[in-house]
């Protein structure tokens, strides 16, 4: 049987906080750099296929006037928060109901990291710096593309993995999806109670330490 050192079981219990917090300074900090070297929409240099450093921030306003007002702001600021809780216990339930999965690890990694990199911006800022130029629709930044592999990761694990590949197939009914969904709400339920049981239980211990 093949025993673990102590160390190797840290670094892999914080493999993937490390991971994320990587990310979110990778992209925190190139925003910063274009964001104190150019002037908005002043482009720093550009190759003849498209690609290029140009620097444009982000208020929604391109996705019409709803998400250019002020006051919806912190809904989206929420609604992003609660998008990232569900991809995070979604992870935790894939994991539980299946098996742990290097793609599915790294899609959570990459989708996270890359939306709060955003998400930082949107509540800070109230709009997101882009500045990656490229032939196609748009000008992303990192956060974008780490978002956007962790998607392709995510469809690459589910179609390796049998028992989810019926899911893209559309090959479950509908009373099956229903059941999953189901499932995965109660396992949410159950994982937060745990928990909060596990920081009391923490907490009364200590206290009797005191």
């Amino acid at each position: 049987m093949r025993i673990q050192s102590p160390v190797m079981r840290v670094s892999k219990k914080y493999f993937i906080p490390i991971a994320i917090l990587l990310l979110i300074g990778v992209d925190q900090i190139s925003k910063y750099f274009v964001q104190s070297k150019l002037e908005i929409g002043e482009t720093a240099f550009m190759l003849k296929g498209g690609f290029g450093i140009t620097y444009v921030i982000n208020d929604g306003s391109s996705l019409g006037f709803l998400l250019a007002w002020k006051g919806i702001r912190p809904l989206v600021v929420v609604a992003l928060i609660l998008v990232l809780f569900f991809v995070c216990f979604g992870y935790r339930f894939y994991v539980h109901k299946y098996r742990e999965s290097r793609y599915i690890k790294l899609a959570l990694i990459f989708v996270v990291g890359g939306g709060i990199g955003n998400l930082i911006d949107h509540a800070a800022l109230g709009y997101v710096r882009d500045f990656l130029a490229w032939p196609g629709p748009g000008t992303p930044n990192f956060a974008d593309i780490f978002a956007s592999l962790g998607l392709c990761l995510l469809l690459i694990g589910l179609i390796k993995n049998p028992k989810t590949n019926r899911n893209l197939l559309c090959i479950k009914s509908l009373r099956e999806e229903l059941k999953d969904i189901r499932a995965f709400f109660f396992f949410v339920r159950n994982d937060i109670a745990n928990l909060f049981l596990e920081r009391k239980g923490e907490g009364a211990v200590r206290n009797r330490g005191g």
